[in-house]
């Protein structure tokens, strides 16, 4: 008398290709003919139900089958055809979840009788059931509902003139929908927002050239002083901002035609909600404004164009940089100089900057002179540094062809990142009755300090061939192994990742450090992955009934799977058989009429790896 078993399915890593190996020791020739039938037919199974589970898809069925076969079964597949097939159970029972169905995915799958009659497979028409996996992928944490403050920009204007399309940005660090969000913009000192400006249109980015994006745009209105802009984004809820993109808005500003030179910043706050949760977040760019400057006399004594000079600032350090002046014709005395200086973006003045020294050269070094130093003060921010210089005393002099500088400190945070700015400098003067104005920028590059890059192992899943990873780097820097992107770093300098594709046994991973798309360093450590052993199989069938369908039953690795052949290496029994979670197994065959006895091997599949069992031999019910 048959009886049938029932697979149950460990999950998605038990997919794995098995075999099963059967012989059979017949009777005579005759007793063991099948009897033989000209076609075989499928026929649409009935009381299709379908559940779900973590562990995978559990399906029952009654299949029916027409003309002859070798096993009727309940056939799961993704599609309708033999190529992607989950199950191949007698009523139906539970498989692992496909690779192509990921947590919190919902597909549609086909249930099918499957004869199956002398080495061939005949599939009836199908019933879908639509499955949704349990669970989610959830991303990891970000801040401020996915929006942070980037660096702003630096912007230059004449007093009495309008700067367009100014920008503060603003950047995406996930995936996401902006809800609602309302934006608040200051105008730069000695500015205001241009009249009339009711809505601002929105840009939007994924590389370096903002575009147009009116579904961001910001309408409200400019307050009465003209200092502020309030305003509030619409339509930007359906559309997607991309995981580093940039999002801003342009605005207008006017300089007052007496504005002096000086340098104000364009501020800017956007609140709101995304589909990450609530965000806050501000940012500033920054407005120098070149003032009325004073004409300068055709025969004057220095050139009006300063002169700058590159310098390099790693962060964590204090740098000094120079600027000048050349002198286009004799100086013998100096009054009433002033020295305004505004640091690059990212840096400061150092506390306590309130002295610069001067020196001059003519084709040789540079010597220092005390009638060129500069004593003043720091803003409170000090990004802005003011001095005087004191008036020139009798035997000063700078002949035509001489060069005058002086030094700066300038100080740039642990936490800096690569950028470049510049050191803008004003000089004013009076030489004899002749007013002069010099201005300039010296160019400074700062160099982002590097982490070494760390790395360890946090635990090995064996099964699976990866490996969790931790360590430290350089803020926000890539972490790779190979051409695989793994983690990005914190900006504490932590992070976590997996490593994939291991193989069985000791190797060496090598881990590196990106920064801006080029490798900074490396690190290499050793991971191990074990050779997991699988459980032995038993066969737990004491007998079997020739002539009729058999359930063959026995024990083995829990979520193997595995094939079942003959002596000779036939496969018998075709179709997806898994060791199920219990670590139970069973297939279904017929028994020839008059065979004393049924031969086979299970060879079970899992982790990588093949292994054949015993030859079994269950001996016939002749009672």
């Amino acid at each position: 008398m048959s009886q049938h078993g029932t697979l149950r399915a460990l999950g998605a890593t038990a997919l794995a290709l098995a075999t099963v190996i059967t012989g059979i020791s017949a009777g005579p020739a005759g007793a063991n003919a099948a009897p033989h039938l000209r076609a075989s037919y499928a026929y649409t199974p009935s009381g299709v139900t379908s559940s779900v589970s973590e562990s995978g898809i559990t399906y029952h069925g009654t299949p029916s089958c027409g003309g002859t076969w070798d096993t009727c079964s309940l056939y799961l597949s993704t599609t309708t055809t033999h190529t992607v097939g989950l199950g191949d159970l007698s009523n139906g029972g539970t498989v692992p979840w496909p690779a192509s169905i990921a947590p919190g995915a919902t597909a549609t799958l086909y249930v099918m009788s499957r004869n199956f009659w002398q080495s061939q497979g005949h599939l009836s028409p199908a019933v879908p059931i639509t499955v949704t996996r349990p669970g989610s992928v959830t991303p990891p944490p970000v801040p401020g509902g996915g929006l942070v403050t980037t660096p702003g920009y630096d912007y230059t204007m004449d007093a009495g003139t309008t700067k367009k399309n100014l920008l503060v940005p603003v950047q995406a660090r996930a995936d996401l929908k902006i809800s609602d969000g309302t934006l608040a913009l200051t105008a730069p000192s000695g500015t205001t927002f241009t009249p009339g400006q009711t809505t601002l249109q929105g840009r939007y980015t994924t590389g370096s050239n903002f575009e147009s994006a009116p579904w961001l745009n910001a309408v409200g209105e400019v307050s009465a002083d003209g200092r502020t802009f309030i305003g509030v984004t619409k339509g930007a809820k359906d559309t997607t901002i991309a995981e580093n993109a940039y999002i801003a808005w342009q605005v207008s500003v006017d300089a007052a035609p007496a504005t002096d030179d000086g340098t104000g910043t364009l501020g800017q706050r956007f609140v709101g909600s995304s589909n990450l949760g609530s965000f806050n977040v501000a940012g500033t760019s920054r407005v120098a404004i070149t003032g009325v400057t004073p004409p300068t006399p055709i025969d004057g004594s220095f050139d009006p164009a300063g002169v700058g000079t590159p310098a390099t600032v790693p962060a964590g350090t204090v740098q000094p940089v120079h600027f000048g002046a050349t002198v286009t014709e004799k100086v013998t005395g100096m009054r009433d100089t002033k020295v305004v200086l505004t640091a690059p973006r990212g840096t400061a003045f150092p506390e306590g900057a309130t002295t610069l020294t001067g020196e001059y050269a003519s084709g040789g070094g540079w010597k220092r002179t005390d009638s060129l130093r500069v004593t003043g003060s720091l803003s409170a921010d000090r990004t802005t540094f003011t001095g005087t210089m004191p008036d020139s005393g009798h035997g000063f002099e700078l002949p035509t062809g001489y060069s005058v500088r002086w030094s700066v400190p300038v100080a740039a945070p642990d936490d800096a990142t690569s950028g470049a700015g510049d050191l803008g400098f004003t000089v004013t003067t009076t030489v004899g009755e002749k007013p002069f104005r010099i201005t300039g920028a010296s160019r400074v590059t700062v160099e982002q300090s590097v982490r070494p890059i760390t790395a360890k192992v946090d635990s090995v899943d064996d099964a699976a061939r990866t490996a969790a990873v931790s360590g430290t780097a350089t803020k926000e820097a890539e972490v790779r192994v190979g051409n695989t992107i793994i983690a990005k770093a914190d900006t504490d300098g932590n992070w976590s990742g997996t490593v994939t594709n291991l193989v069985v046994g000791k190797q060496d991973v090598s881990f590196a450090q990106y920064l801006r798309g080029e490798e900074v360093d490396d690190t290499t450590i050793p991971v191990e992955v074990k050779q997991l052993e699988l459980a032995p199989v038993t066969v737990t069938t004491r007998t079997v009934s020739p002539g009729e369908q058999n359930t063959i039953t026995g024990t083995g690795e829990p979520g193997a799977t595995f094939r079942v052949l003959k002596a000779n290496g036939k496969e018998i029994a075709p179709g997806a058989h898994v060791v199920g979670i219990d670590g139970t197994w069973s297939f279904d065959h017929v028994v020839a009429a008059g065979s004393k006895r049924f031969r086979f091997v299970i060879e079970q599949s899992k982790y990588g790896q093949t292994v054949p069992s015993e030859l079994f031999t269950v001996p016939a019910d002749t009672k």
